[in-house]
C-alpha cells in the first residue's frame, strides 16, 4: 500500500465544508455507480474515515475538517503508486473547487 496525503485550504465555516465533503463522498456511489463499490464514510466529529472500491482495488483513507484546512489521506494499492501524483492533484483540484466559497443565491 502506498500512503497519500493532501492538504486543501477554505475559507468556509468549518460546519460547511464538513457538509459539503460528506456530500462529495454520498455522491460519488450515484456518479460512478459503474465503478465505485462498497463505498463507506464514518464520521465523529470533524474526523471521518472513508473506503470504497474501484474495479476490485480498495482504497480507504482519513479526512479532517479544519477551521481553515481538509486534510485527506489514504492508501492506495501498490499497483497504483505510479498514479499517485496525479490522484493527489486531482484530489487537490477538485477539493478547491467545491470547498470556494460561493455566495448564496437569492
Amino acid at each position: 500500500m502506498v500512503h497519500l496525503d493532501s492538504k486543501i485550504s477554505h475559507q468556509l465555516s468549518q460546519e460547511q465544508a464538513l457538509f459539503r465533503i460528506r456530500e462529495i463522498i454520498s455522491g460519488l456511489a450515484d456518479k460512478y455507480n459503474n465503478t465505485i463499490n462498497n463505498l463507506s464514510q464514518e464520521w465523529n466529529g470533524y474526523d471521518g474515515r472513508f473506503s470504497f472500491s474501484i474495479k476490485g482495488l480498495t482504497i480507504n483513507g482519513k479526512i479532517y475538517v479544519g477551521v481553515d484546512t481538509v486534510r485527506v489521506g489514504g492508501r492506495i494499492p501498490f499497483v497504483l503508486s505510479f498514479y499517485k501524483a496525479k490522484i493527489i492533484d486531482t484530489i487537490e483540484k477538485r477539493g478547491t473547487e467545491l470547498l470556494k466559497n460561493r455566495e448564496p443565491v437569492v
